[in-house]
């Protein structure tokens, strides 16, 4: 998924492009800091804040740790994200710019940040929303719903030969990838106040 920030230079505005790893198992974004030294930015994008037109620092810091052994660490700001293909749509958010990443994930990942796609209950940025909410409070997307289409990527001793595809719809489904269409859904209501 690649999330865009408007940006300005000189006196012109410019959409800065992010790649990053959208994750359902985590509620928090965040991005790398052209100050990261353990990010791997001689071959991954780092957001540059101080080139954004619509960018806020926020006090505080943000931590977050993976299941896998990985984690960042970093400061906080405030800023429009803006993304989609044939329709794009932009919401404002919190998030973290990362100044330290540990683990092997983010170097073997295209990466250069996580779009936390998990409940909202879970997010651990101070007064932090999911994008999945930001978009629903700012009138964004047609209907409250978060729909996923996943295609298995391949690998060989545990290294990636090829990525998988697939796609997010925000606020819709992609009727015409489910047998009977939107009718064939059969909806259950979530146990869990965390985790989809």
């Amino acid at each position: 998924m690649i999330l865009r920030s408007v940006h300005r230079c000189a006196s012109s505005y410019l959409l800065q492009s992010l790649p990053i790893l959208p994750d359902t198992g985590s509620s928090d974004t965040f991005v790398f800091a052209p100050e990261c030294g353990t990010c791997f930015l001689h071959n991954h994008s780092s957001f540059v804040p101080a080139a954004s037109a619509s960018f806020a620092m926020i006090d505080g810091d943000f931590r977050v740790q993976y299941a896998d052994g990985s984690g960042a660490s970093g400061w906080l700001g405030r800023d429009v994200f803006t993304f989609g293909h044939s329709q794009t749509v932009s919401a404002a958010m919190s998030f973290g710019l990362a100044t330290s990443c540990n683990g092997t994930t983010f170097r073997n990942s295209a990466r250069s940040g996580v779009l936390g796609l998990g409940l909202e209950p879970m997010t651990t940025i101070p007064n932090g929303t999911t994008l999945f909410a930001a978009l629903v409070q700012a009138g964004q997307i047609q209907d409250k719903v978060l729909s996923i289409r996943l295609v298995k990527g391949e690998q060989s001793k545990g290294v990636v030969t090829k990525e998988g595809t697939g796609s997010y719809v925000f606020g819709g489904i992609e009727g015409a990838e489910i047998r009977g269409g939107q009718l064939g859904l059969h909806w259950i209501a979530t146990t869990s106040a965390n985790y989809w």
